[in-house]
C-alpha cells in the first residue's frame, strides 16, 4: 500500500476528525504526514522545515482563504504544490490560489492526483451533491469499504468515535449559537461536521449538516435541522457502528 515515492505533507486545517484521518490514510500509504491547526501555526513552521505538498482547508480561524494561499506561496518552495480542501466548492477566486483544489470527502488516490498534476492540468472540482450519494442508511458503504482496505478495523472505529465525539461538541456550539442568532456560527460549525462526517461515509449527519449550512449561508434559523434531529442521527450511526465493530 505504501507510495513508490512517498512525499512530505503539510496539513493545516483545525477539524481533529480530517487531521487524523488524513493522518492515518496518507501515512498508510507511507507519506510523511505534520498537522497544524492554523495558518499562523504552518506560517511559524515553514522557515524551519519544508514539504512537497501543503494542503490546507480554505475555511479556518484567523488567517484563511486567498489571503493564507498568498502567505503561504511566499514562504514555500516554488516547487511545493499548494492544495486547498473544503466540504464546500469553491469560489473562482479562491481555487485561483491554488494548484489544485480537493472536495471533501476525496480519496487518497484523488490527492496523489492533484500532487502530481500541475494547476494548468487541474480538474474542475466536483459539485457538492457528488460528495455523497443521498440514501436511508447513516452510512456510505462505499466509501466506508474503501477506507476499511486502508485502515484497520481498530483504527477506522476510532476515527468514526472521534468524528460522533466531535459532532456533538460541534452541536453544543451550534443550540447555543441559534439561541443567540448567531447564525455565523451555526454555519461555520455545520459547515465543520459536513467536511468530517463526509470523509468517513457518516451519510446522515453528512447530508443533515449541509441542510444547516445551507439554511445557516441565508440567516434562515427556521430551515435549520433541530439539534434533537441531529443527535438523533448521531445515535443511529453509534448504534450501527456498535453492531459493525462488535
Amino acid at each position: 500500500m505504501a507510495s513508490a515515492h512517498p512525499i512530505r505533507i503539510l496539513v493545516i486545517d483545525d477539524d481533529a476528525v480530517m487531521t487524523e484521518l488524513l493522518s492515518a490514510i496518507l501515512g498508510m500509504h507511507g507519506h510523511d504526514v505534520t498537522t497544524v491547526a492554523s495558518g499562523e501555526a504552518a506560517l511559524a513552521l515553514l522557515p524551519a522545515q519544508t514539504f512537497d505538498v501543503v494542503l490546507t482547508d480554505l475555511q479556518l480561524p484567523g488567517l484563511s482563504g486567498h489571503a493564507l494561499a498568498t502567505a503561504l506561496r511566499s514562504a514555500i518552495d516554488p516547487k511545493t504544490r499548494l492544495l486547498g480542501m473544503s466540504g464546500s466548492a469553491p469560489s473562482a477566486h479562491e481555487r485561483s490560489a491554488f494548484d489544485a483544489f480537493l472536495l471533501k470527502p476525496f480519496t487518497a488516490e484523488q490527492f496523489a492526483e492533484a500532487a502530481a498534476t500541475s494547476a494548468s492540468s487541474s480538474p474542475n472540482p466536483p459539485s457538492e451533491s457528488q460528495t455523497l450519494d443521498p440514501g436511508p442508511s447513516p452510512l456510505d458503504e462505499a466509501i466506508v469499504a474503501r477506507l476499511s482496505k486502508q485502515l484497520p478495523p481498530a483504527k477506522l472505529k476510532e476515527l468514526f468515535q472521534l468524528t460522533l465525539s466531535d459532532a456533538r461538541m460541534r452541536l453544543g456550539l451550534i443550540q447555543t449559537a441559534l439561541a443567540a442568532d448567531d447564525m455565523d456560527t451555526v454555519r461555520r460549525e455545520a459547515h465543520a461536521i459536513k467536511g468530517g462526517a463526509g470523509m468517513v461515509g457518516a451519510t446522515e449527519l453528512h447530508q443533515m449538516a449541509a441542510k444547516a449550512e445551507n439554511a445557516a449561508s441565508k440567516g434562515s434559523a427556521q430551515d435549520t435541522p433541530a439539534v434533537a434531529d441531529f443527535l438523533a442521527a448521531c445515535v443511529r450511526l453509534e448504534r450501527m457502528l456498535d453492531t459493525r465493530f462488535s
